[in-house]
């Protein structure tokens, strides 16, 4: 059984996969062809300390991202990523400088218990309202590689602006930060092209951006 699919080439992409024998959901590569686990590991949670531990049906290990012949995952809501360069083996820890321990507003508690109150025989989550607010939100979304081997990764609920942090694989470290146009939901790279999704204001199309990215 497979969960999501990320794109890793024309033929390949990155899953999370479990077997009927297997007790966990596992990162795996796939032939998108035929269906064949090409690869299948574990990220190991042990190398890193969340500020803040994850609350119910969080995980501690995130999205996970091609990166050449390597993987990058996003740990403790991106407060850290873990880069294995050859997809497995010993994870290279990298610390996120711009990460903000974020949670969700009182207003936002009270509005989602009730709509539970007003509507019983809804879908139910099961959270209670103290469930609610140790749950870290995420920082990081969508991501993508360029051809330069650098990681470009979308900060995430950003009051003004949105913005893309660039970290640099080799030497492990943040290099720098890109503002982009717009309420920006998703980006993807394309060799050394950025793309960007922005949402709509609910009376037009979404509209995507190209962006030129720069030579390192």
């Amino acid at each position: 059984m497979t969960i999501g699919l990320i794109r890793q080439t024309d033929s390949t992409a990155l899953t999370a996969h479990m077997a009927p024998d297997d007790p966990v959901y596992a990162e795996a590569e796939i032939h998108l062809g035929t269906g064949e686990v090409l690869r299948k590991w574990l990220p190991d949670p042990s190398v890193v300390a969340c500020r803040t531990a994850p609350g119910p049906r969080q995980k501690k290990i995130g999205a996970a991202y091609p990166a050449g012949a390597g993987i990058v995952h996003v740990a403790c809501f991106g407060e850290f990523l873990l880069w294995y360069p050859s997809g497995s083996g010993e994870a290279v820890v990298i610390r996120s400088p711009t990460y903000r321990e974020r949670f969700t507003s009182e207003e936002v508690i009270a509005n989602m218990m009730r709509a539970r109150e007003n509507n019983p025989g809804g879908f139910d989550p099961g959270y209670t309202a103290e469930d609610l607010r140790a749950r870290a939100n995420p920082w990081y979304g969508s991501a993508g590689v360029d051809t330069e081997g650098r990681l470009w990764i979308l900060r995430l609920g950003e009051d003004e602006g949105a913005y893309v942090d660039v970290y640099d694989l080799e030497s492990a470290s943040l290099t720098g930060t890109a503002a982009l146009h717009g309420a920006v939901s998703m980006i993807d790279i394309l060799g050394n092209r950025l793309i960007a999704l922005r949402r709509s204001d609910g009376l037009t199309d979404d509209e995507v951006d190209w962006y030129e990215l720069p030579e390192d």
